[in-house]
């Protein structure tokens, strides 16, 4: 760390070489042009500029006053006093990132009077903030409604007195939490909490019910120690819950195939819409719940969300095979917009963004310029001598995006369905 002085305004001056001296003196020694610029600046980025100091008072607020996006990250401010001191300044912010900078380091935080109203998103990953401090600076900063406290080695969670129901999203991953009672604790403390990412911590089970989280709607878990089954079955009881990660967890180790996991996972959760970045259809839902019987079927344990399905969809006798693998690569043909029609082979867990990087590339185009549609082929009857089949297009047609957790197998493609690339760039 050096013990030079480097102040906000300095570093600023430093980062854009607009000044002579430290834009303290801004207004006599800034040229018009580029003190308007700072004037008007919503967004700055002063990470790594080995900032330790606000400046003098109202230095900030004269360069810059309109910031609502702010990175302070990696810096060497190690007081929440001189915290306080620059967003005192910068009454339009709305969101601040504190990231790696020594904060521990700091005395306790006194009374301050003065709260800042704006602030939405405040980021203290690996600051090391104590939870005193950090109800602290959440008193001062009551319109918050995303925190991030990711990688501050925390292996516990206090139980406090207070409470603040203006989180929404909480960010706590790469912590030591290992016991899902600290995560309880973060339930009483978060009374609102609509996100909760816990990924990359060292929980091994969910022993609790929903009711600690009433309104959160989406939980990572992923990269987690989670070895049991009933926790998945205490995971239903989060009634708003819509979205969940479960990647990399010890519990699904044993399956290869990505389907099977999301489709036991799809099983276990039936009021998620959402596995794994993989956005759930109906069709694929029905698929799952067969699957999900299939695996029970014949153990000895069978959890009660097995029951329940057997109760609506009646036993495996009664329901078609689901077949998870048998054909994992199809061979499809490239049509419509291009030169010549192609065929190309693909592995049904092929991500459909990485199936429209193929084909721009074999295209030569940007994947801007199209998009594509799978038509899908099935064999019709014709009444000849012969006695053969000829193919036929079905007319529904389905477009494929490329979104984030889709995969090719829930397209349902067969070996001799069509993928059509449509140009966007073309005019009518």
């Amino acid at each position: 760390m050096n013990d030079s002085v480097v102040t906000f305004c300095s570093a600023l001056s430093k980062k854009f070489a607009d000044t002579t001296q430290e834009c303290e003196d801004i207004k006599i020694h800034m040229r018009a042009d580029i003190f308007q610029d700072h004037i008007s600046r919503l967004i700055l980025a002063l990470d790594g500029c080995g900032i330790n100091s606000p400046g003098d008072e109202n230095a900030i607020k004269s360069v810059c006053p309109h910031l609502k996006d702010l990175d302070l990250s990696h810096n060497f401010l190690s007081e929440w006093m001189h915290v306080i001191q620059i967003i005192s300044q910068l009454q339009s912010l709305k969101f601040l990132n504190l990231s790696h900078n020594p904060l521990y380091l700091s005395q306790s935080l006194g009374e301050v009077h003065n709260k800042h109203n704006t602030l939405q998103n405040l980021v203290l990953n690996n600051t090391k903030i104590n939870f005193d401090a950090l109800c602290k600076v959440l008193e001062i900063c009551p319109c918050l409604e995303e925190l991030h406290l990711s990688l501050n080695e925390y292996e516990t969670v206090p139980i406090i007195d207070q409470q603040f129901e203006n989180i929404k999203s909480l960010h706590f991953s790469s912590n030591n939490i290992k016991s899902w009672y600290h995560v309880q604790n973060l339930a009483r403390i978060f009374t609102s909490l609509k996100k909760l990412i816990l990924s990359e911590n060292d929980i091994d089970s969910v022993s609790s019910v929903g009711d600690e989280f009433p309104y959160l709607e989406y939980l990572s878990l992923s990269n987690t120690q989670i070895n049991d089954w009933n926790s998945l079955d205490n995971l239903r009881t989060f009634s708003k819950l819509k979205e969940i990660r479960l990647n990399s967890i010890p519990l699904l180790n044993g399956f290869k195939k990505e389907k099977e996991r999301v489709f036991l996972l799809m099983g276990w959760l039936p009021h998620v819409f959402k596995i794994n970045g993989s956005i759930l259809n109906e069709s694929e839902r029905d698929d799952a719940e067969r699957y999900f019987i299939r695996y029970y079927k014949d153990k000895v344990e069978k959890p009660s969300r097995y029951h329940e399905i057997v109760k609506l969809r009646g036993d495996l006798c009664d329901l078609a095979d689901v077949k998870l693998g048998k054909r994992d690569i199809v061979s499809l043909l490239i049509t419509g917009d291009v030169e010549q029609s192609f065929e190309v082979e693909f592995d049904t867990l092929t991500l459909t963004r990485d199936v429209y990087k193929t084909v721009s590339q074999m295209c030569n185009l940007n994947l801007k310029q199209f998009r594509l549609l799978l038509k899908e082929k099935e064999n019709i009857a014709i009444d000849n001598s012969d006695n053969k089949y000829e193919y036929m297009f079905i007319p529904k047609v389905t477009v494929m995006f490329p979104r984030e957790g889709r995969y090719l197998y829930m397209y349902h493609p067969k070996n001799g369905d069509e993928i059509e690339l449509q140009r966007l760039d073309f005019e009518n």
